[in-house]
């Protein structure tokens, strides 16, 4: 091996040793606050390993964070639904724009990039989902309006124009139906695109709020990101949800508490990730071969 060829690895490897190490010391020091007693972060302030070991933050969120607990399933609910659905519809609109034969592909093509450019504006939304469709404090609302997105479409389609086509064609020649074709060859082989969406579906559905602050004012419904973000921004709403069913808010350790929160709002995402981290660069590799 060539000294320079040597040389650039040594970079590249330093580069990314620093580019890992800005990436996980903050989430260290969350975790580390969230372990820690109230007190010892107003004299010590943030450190990487806990000063004081304690699971006192953990324990309010447990005992009295009743509300956090219903806001923390109304999340997975939401999450694997719009997930599930917003996959197989994505993917059976992504099928029907790259069959060359399907006479409306140009008409829906043209509707989908449209959409990327130019959106209907906050307000005409509103009014369409509240005063039409009625959708406003359920958690259809949630649901639908981030199911399907233009992006996801044309990844899924230009993976699906790379599918050998002899493929399908001995498929027709056994007769088979579309419906069959993309039910029981085509979905089988897009793993890797199926999963890369699906991981970009579940992001987006666990970490929104936004939907919730325009549509959602009943407290039942309220996902995890939106009353985490109504905890962040007012202590007082925070201190009233964890004293809500008796906790006491005297010796409240609100950093700590704010921090074991982001924690436990993070989890899922961190497991998701995980096991989809194997298919999630070749569906983005593969998939933007084509334009």
């Amino acid at each position: 091996m060539k000294e320079s060829d040597l040389g650039m690895k040594l970079i590249s490897y330093i580069f990314l040793i620093f580019v890992l190490m800005v990436c996980i010391i903050p989430m260290l020091i969350v975790i580390s606050v969230s372990l820690s007693e109230g007190n010892v972060i107003t004299l010590y302030g943030y450190s990487i390993l806990p000063k004081q070991f304690s699971f006192e933050a953990y324990k309010y969120i447990w005992k009295y964070g009743g509300n956090i607990w219903n806001a923390y399933i109304i999340s997975i609910v939401v999450t694997v639904v719009g997930t599930l659905f917003g996959l197989l519809f994505t993917a059976q609109f992504s099928y029907a724009l790259s069959r060359k034969n399907y006479k409306y592909k140009n008409i829906l093509s043209k509707m989908a990039y449209f959409t990327m450019l130019f959106s209907g504006g906050m307000i005409p939304s509103y009014i369409l989902v509240t005063q039409y469709l009625h959708l406003k404090n359920t958690l259809f609302v949630l649901i639908i309006l981030g199911m399907i997105s233009p992006w996801n479409v044309l990844l899924i389609k230009s993976f699906f124009e790379e599918t050998a086509e002899e493929l399908l064609e001995a498929a027709y020649l056994d007769g088979a139906s579309e419906y069959t074709i993309f039910y029981k060859i085509i979905m089988p082989i897009s793993t890797p695109v199926l999963a890369t969406i699906a991981c970009y579906l579940s992001l987006g559905y666990w970490n929104d709020w936004q939907k919730a602050l325009l549509y959602i004012t009943e407290s039942r419904l309220q996902p995890l990101q939106y009353l985490l973000y109504k905890m962040s921004m007012n202590l007082e709403e925070m201190q009233k949800q964890l004293s809500y069913f008796g906790g006491t808010s005297q010796y409240f350790p609100s950093e700590p508490v704010r921090m074991a929160m982001a924690v436990v709002a993070t989890g899922p995402i961190f497991l998701i990730f995980a096991f989809m981290q194997k298919y999630f660069v070749s569906g983005i590799t593969v998939g933007s071969v084509k334009g």
